[in-house]
């Protein structure tokens, strides 16, 4: 076994590196992992955009919602700020569903035909899935 010795003269054997290696770097991915369901949930559902200036048309035939070339059936849009919506999952380990404290400025973009979408506007609570204090999934309008 090789032995290391460190600034303090305290010893440590280069398996137990290895393993304190090992736990950082799966918690470093796990993160990552949770940023990109972050980065996505923000992609798919925070606009701050005005409710009247929203429009379902354009915004879901965006390329960004036809990744494989199909209309999405639907999709619900929260006007806001991506703090304001991040605190609804504040001390919230997760995954657990949680209801947002306050009403939300909402639009929901549902498709007709073909590529066209209508457009619904409310203001509700929203229901969302928090992972490591992010909402990760929008879950559903009103409580959870």
């Amino acid at each position: 076994m090789v032995i290391l010795e460190n600034m303090t003269g305290k010893m440590f054997s280069v398996t137990t590196l290895l393993v304190i290696s090992g736990i950082l770097f799966g918690l470093s991915q796990c993160q990552l992992k949770e940023n990109r369901e972050w980065e996505k949930f923000k992609t798919k559902h925070i606009t701050s955009q005005t409710v009247a200036a929203f429009n379902c048309n354009r915004t879901m035939n965006d390329p960004l919602y036809t990744p494989d070339g199909q209309c999405k059936s639907a999709n619900t849009f929260i006007h806001s700020t991506t703090g304001t919506i991040k605190e609804i999952c504040r001390n919230v380990a997760g995954p657990v569903n949680k209801s947002s404290k306050q009403k939300f400025p909402l639009t929901t973009c549902t498709k007709t035909i073909r590529c066209e979408y209508s457009q619904s506007n409310q203001t509700n609570f929203i229901c969302v899935t928090c992972k490591a204090n992010l909402p990760i999934h929008f879950f559903k309008i009103g409580t959870c």
